[in-house]
């Protein structure tokens, strides 16, 4: 799954979604989404940012990787 989250991050213009938006995307569970965007970050794959217009996180690449 976490290379599921990964690629879609990864191919969206943007380089972020939110958890809600990678359900959606990957038709999995939340459960399943937050597991993944937790084990992505230990790794320091992606991080979390606060999305000001939205009272949502959004998964985000990050650029030193």
């Amino acid at each position: 799954m976490t290379a599921r989250v990964l690629t879609c991050l990864y191919t969206n213009d943007s380089g972020s979604l939110t958890a809600a938006e990678l359900v959606q995307r990957l038709q999995v569970s939340p459960a399943s989404i937050s597991k993944a965007i937790g084990e992505l970050e230990r790794h320091e794959l992606i991080r979390r940012e606060s999305d000001p217009r939205r009272r949502r996180d959004r998964s985000v690449i990050d650029p030193d990787v």
